[in-house]
């Protein structure tokens, strides 16, 4: 019996606001949490989990085998930020769970904005005038 993921209202509302994508960026994906959600509940065909810790990918590796996420739909990257991506490789792109000044930092490493990505949902939980600062400004 696959096992269903829930989310933490933080997540719920990142869920909410991305509504349905056809290919969904998690930068910064730590446990894969939202990723195997996005995937159960149809909200997306095929999710681009990417996180710089190694163990943040293998915590996201084991939810999707207890999980019984097809590696197919739910593609694992280690890397830093949006260096993982390619131009338009995304629909769309999730930043949560770090600090503002951490946004602004992989946003400003983007040779393209978001990668050419329609959609950025961004939650941070510290240093959330930095980000705002960044957004207002591009």
């Amino acid at each position: 019996m696959r096992q269903s993921v829930h989310l933490r209202p933080r997540l719920e509302a990142v869920q909410a606001l991305l509504g349905k994508q056809r290919i969904v960026a998690d930068i910064g994906c730590d446990h894969g949490r939202l990723g195997v959600a996005l995937l159960q509940r149809a909200r997306c065909a095929r999710v681009i989990a990417i996180d710089v810790s190694r163990d943040s990918i293998k915590k996201a590796e084991a939810l999707m085998k207890l999980t019984h996420t097809e590696p197919t739909k739910m593609i694992l990257r280690l890397g830093d930020g949006f260096t993982a991506l390619s131009r338009g490789e995304t629909d769309a792109v999730v930043l949560a769970g770090m600090g503002g000044t951490l946004m602004t930092r992989l946003l400003q490493a983007c040779a393209e904005p978001l990668q050419g990505a329609q959609i950025g949902v961004f939650q941070p939980m510290r240093a959330v005038e930095d980000i705002r600062r960044y957004l207002h400004k591009s």
